[in-house]
């Protein structure tokens, strides 16, 4: 069985004119919908959030850009990340 989704949320909108019936907002909370996103088990098996890199061959004569993640952009950041976190975890070590 597949888990539910985000519930639905209303509420009363106020507007600057008067309306023959009152207006409802209907939404959803966007945090919860990319949480059910992330963790349906329909597609959590294929959602990357890491950087990588694809070459052709085992030689890395060429490389494949497939999406975002796999550019050099995506890889300077988690690289930058990574050793931004390596270095404070080293200073409160000290």
């Amino acid at each position: 069985m597949l888990p539910k989704g985000p519930e639905w949320r209303c509420k009363p909108w106020e507007t600057t004119y008067p309306t023959k019936k009152p207006l409802h907002l209907y939404y959803r909370d966007p945090l919860e919908c990319i949480q059910s996103i992330l963790y349906h088990p329909l597609v959590k098996d294929f959602i990357r959030l890491s950087p990588f890199r694809l070459y052709e061959s085992a030689a890395k004569t060429m490389r494949f850009y497939t999406e975002w993640l796999s550019g050099d952009v995506a890889w300077s950041m988690q690289v930058c990340f990574f050793f931004l976190i390596k270095s404070t975890f080293s200073l409160l070590m000290l």
